[in-house]
């Protein structure tokens, strides 16, 4: 798959997750209509990002922690924003 502002993309993830000392991921996907995306995954957030005209852009993050039950660990979804448009 061809993505356009790949190195954009990785360039924003080392700027914005190491500066912190997170190690984050990505993958990357694409949306319905062909445009391609990443998903940053990071210890307590995931955000989804895409290149467009020379810079990177959000499309929505969201915020999550780990708990420890009886039962083992479970995910608690803390909060979820997007942007709409492109």
């Amino acid at each position: 798959m061809q993505i356009n502002g790949f190195d954009q993309i990785k360039k924003y993830v080392n700027l914005t997750k190491t500066k912190s000392g997170e190690e984050a991921f990505l993958s990357f996907h694409k949306m319905k209509d062909g445009t391609p995306f990443a998903i940053v995954c990071s210890k307590y957030q995931l955000e989804a990002i895409y290149y467009n005209k020379r810079s990177v852009k959000l499309l929505g993050v969201a915020i999550f922690r780990f708990n420890q039950t009886e039962e083992g660990k479970n995910l608690q979804l803390i909060s979820i924003q997007s942007k709409s448009g492109g």
